[in-house]
């Protein structure tokens, strides 16, 4: 039998990592809206693992989305901001989760949250680091 090999979600689709611009996220949006590549994100995320699902969420999204990118987003949209809900990148994290730890969506929109909130905070920290 032939084996497919597997190309990482971070090399096959020519962005870079984690995502920094507006236009980055469109176009991995766009890829996630393929089932199979959905899917394979998804087995890919949920093998980051984690102690807890925070750990899990930090583990993935610091991987995935810039601070200054994600500065921009609050789960809902509120306070002006845009809803990363809507996004499928919120899905996949979902999907990645729930197949990796024992839990709810609603505790990794908690922890999703409580990582996109503390984005100015970590980029203020690391603007002193490296002014």
């Amino acid at each position: 039998p032939t084996q497919k090999t597997q190309t990482s979600l971070f090399t096959k689709h020519k962005l870079k990592f984690p995502l920094n611009t507006e236009e980055d996220i469109s176009k991995f949006e766009d890829v996630l809206k393929s089932e199979e590549e959905f899917n394979a994100a998804c087995d890919e995320l949920a093998r980051f693992g984690g102690s807890n699902i925070y750990n899990f969420i930090k583990r993935t999204l610091t991987a995935l989305l810039s601070n200054e990118q994600a500065k921009n987003y609050s789960l809902k949209g509120r306070k002006g901001k845009k809803p990363f809900e809507k996004l499928l990148l919120a899905r996949l994290l979902i999907c990645a989760a729930e197949k990796s730890l024992n839990t709810t969506q609603k505790a990794v929109e908690d922890a999703i949250c409580s990582w996109l909130k503390r984005a100015p905070e970590r980029l203020q920290g690391y603007r002193k680091k490296f002014p």
